[in-house]
């Protein structure tokens, strides 16, 4: 199996535990309601195809998706932050910086709210 392959697959599997931790409410979420833009790097890496199957994924679970072409990790983070995606592929060790304020986000505001999957 291509290496490519088993990100593709070990991403699906962490999203599909992601969902099934979810809080049961009394009252049915109309997901079609909600739209989801998952940020991912150029259409020529690896980012993009793994972003691809993401936004499958949830568009399954009844969301409106898309999977966007972006600059990859720091870009990714700086669009998570401004509001122009709510799930991004990034590297951990950005994220870190960019939860930490250090290295490429030196001297911006922590981003504590960033979240792993």
């Amino acid at each position: 199996m291509k290496r490519t392959d088993r990100c593709v697959i070990l991403g699906l599997c962490c999203m599909v535990l992601f969902a099934g931790c979810s809080k049961k409410d009394s009252s049915p979420l109309n997901r079609s309601n909600y739209f989801v833009t998952v940020l991912t790097g150029p259409t020529s890496g690896i980012y993009y195809p793994i972003g691809g199957a993401f936004s499958s994924f949830i568009r399954s679970l009844g969301y409106k998706t898309s999977a966007t072409a972006a600059g990859a990790t720091v870009e990714n983070i700086n669009a998570l932050i401004s509001g122009q995606g709510e799930m991004a592929i990034a590297m951990a060790d950005a994220v870190i910086q960019g939860v930490e304020g250090f290295g490429a986000f030196e001297g911006k505001p922590k981003s504590t709210d960033l979240r792993a999957i």
